[in-house]
């Protein structure tokens, strides 16, 4: 387990925050909590009444749970929504990296359901957040009704080239953060609070280096819910077309949609998650 600060700053750990919380300012349902784990206090946001199904969402690298406000009208009304900052990333949970090598991130799920009081659930993760989700969904089956993954990391190695990409921006300052933008995004159009935001956390904010490990045959098989995986066809980071190939070889039953013109970030999940959770995905 590596420990912080993983900010660059005080100053720019200060303007990150100032800028979730005006986020997630728009999000009036929500409700803000902690929950005591292994690593230390894990932030959540919470929507939606209590009532329904819950849905555990786990947000990329170098990013946090405001990415989700984009999604939420179409979620909250079928879904208690749980929010999730991963520790260690740009998000209010504690600065410390649990291993990727381990069960790690396996004992902080278990410490965040039980903190939740959740006992089964949807989970849909992106990125890294889907790397924690198949760990998880292949250890706890019981405990996840069904699985989304969106450009999921560990399904296959990343793109020869990314790694060397995203070390040429990371050394080129303010550009630098406007290329890895364009990495992430592709042709989509991107609004320019959202640039600026994502700017600011690609100033500020040091993320994990390194890949993300790949899941074995066997660990893929273990996945016995129901698995839908989405993916973009211009994912700079993953082929999201062998991901899906690989996936559907091992887990015969999982749905896959790969969406064109899309890249790493995909927008627009939430009417997908619900088709999926009711079983009518077309």
């Amino acid at each position: 387990m590596k420990t912080g600060p993983f900010f660059r700053s005080e100053m720019y750990k200060n303007a990150i925050f100032e800028r979730y919380d005006s986020v997630l300012a728009g999000w009036i349902k929500a409700e803000r909590m902690n929950v005591s784990t292994r690593f230390g206090n894990t932030h959540v946001i919470a929507s939606g009444t209590r009532d329904k199904t819950p849905l555990v969402l786990l947000h990329g690298s170098a990013s946090n749970s405001s990415v989700w406000t984009g999604e939420l009208k179409a979620l909250e009304a079928d879904f208690t929504v749980y929010a999730i900052d991963i520790p260690g990333e740009a998000g209010r949970s504690e600065e410390v990296r649990p291993a990727l090598n381990d069960d790690s991130f396996i004992e902080w799920m278990e410490d965040v359901y039980k903190g939740l009081e959740i006992k089964n659930a949807v989970v849909c993760g992106v990125s890294l957040g889907g790397w924690i989700a198949v760990k998880w969904a292949s250890s706890h089956s019981e405990c996840v009704s069904g699985l989304v993954l969106v450009s999921t990391g560990g399904v296959v190695n990343p793109k020869g080239l990314f790694l060397l990409k995203a070390v040429f921006h990371a050394l080129r300052g303010r550009k630098g953060a406007d290329g890895f933008m364009k990495m992430l995004f592709g042709k989509m159009e991107i609004d320019e609070e959202v640039r600026d935001y994502f700017r600011l956390m690609a100033e500020g904010f040091s993320p994990r280096t390194g890949s993300i490990p790949l899941f074995s045959n066997e660990l893929l098989a273990r996945l016995n819910m129901p698995v839908l995986y989405i993916g973009g066809a211009d994912d700079e980071f993953y082929d999201s077309r062998k991901a899906a190939s690989r996936l559907t070889e091992i887990v015969s039953h999982a749905q896959t949609i790969i969406l064109e013109n899309t890249g790493h970030v995909v927008t627009g999940i939430g009417e997908m998650i619900k088709d999926f959770d009711r079983g009518v995905l077309q």
